[in-house]
């Protein structure tokens, strides 16, 4: 009989443990959602990790796609996300363009290393989370480690602007 209880409360606890986990991943990913309202932009220092730039090669506004190059002139071990906002200029002010997405968005959390004097081309496609962006002037905003070692790196924030006509 204790086997029986001892094995129903190890069950119990595994599905708290299983609920907590999941509860905890969904705050994190809304918290996570920066850029869900039409507000002006809180980025202030953009495209300033010298050595490393951004920039758009390309835009498919029919296919919600642009492609980018990051560009590593410097010494410096870069790694970024698949991570991305959109943001658009509106009388020489940025505003955050809302998500077109119902609920809370997430990302994989993967990172792309982007080597001392390296260069990457990037497709991405914006119909998800965005859909289909109007006419403008946008800007594709984009998170950049400078990593040193585990726990030991700086965040930057790059910037490639391109025009939907």
């Amino acid at each position: 009989m204790k086997k029986i209880a001892t094995a129903i409360i190890l069950f119990l606890l595994a599905i708290v443990f299983t609920i907590s986990g999941c509860q905890a991943s969904f705050i994190e990913a809304e918290a996570y959602d920066p850029i869900n309202t039409e507000q002006p932009s809180q980025l202030d220092h953009i495209n300033n990790l010298e050595g490393v730039s951004l920039t758009a090669l390309a835009v498919r506004a029919d296919a919600n796609q642009i492609k980018v190059v990051f560009l590593n002139t410097s010494e410096k071990n870069c790694i970024y996300g698949s991570n991305f906002s959109i943001e658009q200029e509106t009388n020489g002010t940025w505003y955050q363009v809302p998500y077109s997405v119902d609920g809370p968005v997430s990302w994989n959390t993967i990172g792309y290393s982007l080597e001392p004097g390296a260069s990457n081309q990037v497709d991405i496609d914006w119909s998800w989370p965005y859909g289909k962006l109007p006419t403008g002037h946008y800007r594709l905003i984009k998170s950049i480690l400078d990593f040193r070692g585990t726990g030991d790196h700086d965040t930057y924030i790059l910037a490639a602007e391109f025009s939907i006509d």
